[in-house]
C-alpha cells in the first residue's frame, strides 16, 4: 500500500485471543536483541512448555513450542480514508483463511470472528509535530501453527 508500511514482523508462542491481554499476548519467539546475538548463539528465546500436573508421564512425548501467531508493526499516513487504511487491511486478511485463523470458540462451542480491537492491539491516530506516519500493531493467529526447531 502507499499508505501502510511495514515494519516489523515478529512470531508468537501460547497467543490466545481469548484471554484479552493486549499489552503481551503471547510470547515473543525472537529475542529481544537478536541483532547482538554471537555467531554461535541462537536468536530464538527459550520457550517453556507448561507441565501437566504430577508431571509428564515417561512414555508420553514431550509437545514441542510452535509458532500460532504474528505480531505485525508499522505505520500508516495521513490519507483521505484515515485510519480505516488498517481496517481495511484486516478485512483483506480476514478472508485469507488458508493462512490466519481471525476466530474463536464462544462459551458454547460456536466459532465467532475475533473483534477488531482483539486484533488490533495498537493505532495511534495522532501524533506529534512533525511525525510523518502514525504506529500501529496487529496480532494475527495462524491457521496452523509453526513447529519451532
Amino acid at each position: 500500500s502507499d499508505v501502510v508500511w511495514l515494519t516489523d514482523i515478529e512470531p508468537l508462542h501460547g497467543f490466545n485471543p481469548a484471554t484479552g491481554d493486549q499489552k503481551s499476548p503471547g510470547q515473543s519467539v525472537v529475542k529481544e536483541d537478536f541483532l547482538n546475538t554471537t555467531f554461535d548463539a541462537t536468536p530464538l528465546n527459550t520457550i517453556q512448555q507448561p507441565q501437566r500436573q504430577g508431571g509428564r508421564q515417561a512414555d508420553e512425548p514431550q509437545a514441542k513450542p510452535s509458532i500460532n501467531a504474528v505480531r505485525i508493526s508499522g505505520f500508516w499516513r495521513e490519507n483521505p480514508r484515515g485510519q480505516n487504511v488498517v481496517s481495511e487491511l484486516l478485512r483483506e486478511l480476514r478472508e485469507r483463511t488458508d493462512i490466519f485463523s481471525l476466530t474463536t470458540t464462544d462459551g458454547r462451542g460456536n466459532e465467532v470472528p475475533l473483534d477488531e480491537k482483539e486484533i488490533i492491539t495498537q493505532l495511534s491516530v495522532t501524533g506529534g509535530d512533525g511525525e510523518l506516519a502514525y504506529r500501529f500493531r496487529i496480532v494475527l493467529p495462524l491457521a496452523h501453527e509453526i513447529a519451532i526447531k
